[in-house]
């Protein structure tokens, strides 16, 4: 990554970027962000592979959902992933 900068065509943002969007150089770079899944064994952090991960969630996801019901589970997206999603999780189906 070289440089990040607004996009002034964008019909939505008309180049526009918000600090986060500067910093994502940074936050890229940055030698303390996590580039894999962390496992939590015997109190410790691990690094463990994506399949990994995913079978960990596999295992014991239906467990939590049985126990705790749907309202357990919620999914973050953030800008811009959330931006075509945003309708809808917030209005009503018509």
């Amino acid at each position: 990554m070289k440089s990040i900068r607004g996009n002034d065509e964008d019909l939505f943002s008309r180049g526009y970027m918000c600090p986060k969007g500067f910093a994502l150089k940074a936050l890229q770079e940055d030698p303390d962000r996590l580039r894999a899944p962390h496992l939590r064994s015997g109190g410790e952090w691990r690094e463990v592979s994506w399949d990994e991960a995913f079978q960990e969630i596999e295992k014991r996801l239906p467990a939590l959902l049985q126990e705790k019901g749907p309202a357990a589970l919620a999914v973050y997206l953030g800008n811009p992933m959330s931006i075509p999603y945003r309708a809808n999780f917030t209005c009503p189906p018509s």
